[in-house]
């Protein structure tokens, strides 16, 4: 305990910095004091270091802890960010919707169903949507009658392309059903994007009254509205309401012709079909008053497929085999989502992405003795409007 006197004495750097230290390794998230003994652990290290593990006392403190940035703030104080310094709202979690049909080539009649009685089925993912409005009856020989549904589950997992959603939970002899139209959702906005679409409005804003291609802002300000919407609203707008997901983007201008093309993505890779007409749309109202045409391309998906062999120890590995190919194709999945357009991935890029389904953290946690992976074909720098999607190739586990 120090006296009042000490306590007035001012420190010198290294008293500081011993101070700092003794702090750090005696709170609850400790760094080793390996770490921190290193020359070059530097001061502000330390301090970020100690205000994140204080953070981990409490809630607030740990709000307080992140909030210096938007380089380490956290995703709950960046939204606060986002919206009250930039003007964007930050995406939330939406609810896949879209129109379907309906025929009935039996000699019945069914119904009526209430909103969410009739529920149906996505062929491939075996996702379920439910029909937001009654459906009062679906009378012998109907043939493509619409009805609207909505996802039982949000996020883009519930994402659905045109005549995936084909299926009845419960099945009506002679009931048909199809999805016309893709069926779109969003997820929560990562960090990662919602600082994305930050960068690009602050890069859009430029030097007042500039023209031409040489402003500093032309190139940032095609992608600020491709990422934020003509409105800053969170994307472009489709015809019902709903916002165009693009969290990637890159610009080409050709030297010799001037032909500016934009490319997007977004978190799964290509947009869908008629979202880029639109993005298009809206990018080349902005840039009429620079006198310049946009190309507006979606982009081209092109897996990088990971195979080879991980090696775990038996002992206290508490997963079984699908848990941990569950959890590799989580983490690559992951990764993949981090590139943007025209970034190749490397070995160690997907390596890594294995090597962390292991981390500690996870219920279903293993320990890694080693893993040889064999070098993706596509392990190289990707062309023009490719977009990476990295999955999960033949993986052979071995306990020892």
């Amino acid at each position: 305990m120090s006296t009042f006197v000490e306590l007035l004495e001012p420190m010198t750097a290294d008293e500081g910095r011993t101070l700092l230290r003794e702090l750090v390794i005696t709170s609850p998230a400790q760094i080793p004091a390996e770490v921190l003994d290193e020359p070059t652990t530097s001061e502000a290290a330390i301090v970020y270091a100690l205000g994140t593990a204080e953070g981990s006392r409490s809630e607030d403190r740990a709000f307080f802890a992140g909030s210096a940035t938007r380089s380490t703030a956290t995703a709950p104080y960046l939204r606060v960010i986002a919206e009250q310094q930039f003007s964007l709202p930050p995406k939330q979690q939406t609810f896949a919707t879209t129109t379907m049909t309906y025929s009935n080539s039996s000699d019945s009649t069914y119904g009526p169903y209430e909103p969410g009685q009739f529920v149906v089925r996505n062929s491939v993912s075996k996702k379920l949507y439910a029909n937001t409005e009654e459906i009062t009856n679906i009378v012998v020989g109907a043939s493509a009658v619409e009805f609207g549904v909505k996802a039982i589950e949000a996020g883009t997992e519930s994402n659905a392309l045109p005549n995936e959603i084909t299926e009845l939970e419960t099945a009506l002899n002679g009931v048909t059903v199809t999805n016309p139209s893709a069926a779109l959702a969003q997820d929560e906005e990562s960090v990662e994007a919602l600082n994305g679409r930050i960068d690009a409005k602050i890069g859009s804003l430029g030097e007042p009254g500039a023209r031409g291609w040489n402003t500093g802002a032309t190139t940032t300000a095609f992608e600020a509205v491709a990422k934020n919407g003509p409105d800053d609203g969170g994307g472009c707008i489709r015809e019902d309401g709903s916002r165009i997901d693009v969290t990637r983007t890159q610009v080409v201008r050709d030297d010799v012709t001037g032909e500016i093309t934009l490319y997007v993505a977004d978190d799964d890779g290509p947009l869908v079909t008629g979202d880029v007409t639109i993005v298009e749309e809206a990018v080349q109202l902005y840039t009429e008053w620079l006198g310049l045409t946009v190309t507006v391309e979606n982009s081209t998906l092109v897996p990088v497929t990971y195979s080879g062999t991980l090696t775990i120890y038996s002992r206290g590995a508490t997963a079984n085999d699908a848990e941990i190919l569950a959890q590799i194709d989580a983490e690559l999945l992951a990764a993949g989502r981090l590139l943007q357009i025209g970034e190749g991935p490397t070995l160690d890029y997907g390596k890594n992405a294995i090597l962390n389904a292991g981390d500690s953290s996870k219920a279903t946690a293993f320990r890694v003795k080693s893993l040889v992976l064999a070098a993706p074909l596509a392990d190289t720098t990707l062309a023009d409007g490719e977009v990476v999607s990295m999955v999960r190739g033949t993986i052979t586990i071995v306990r020892v």
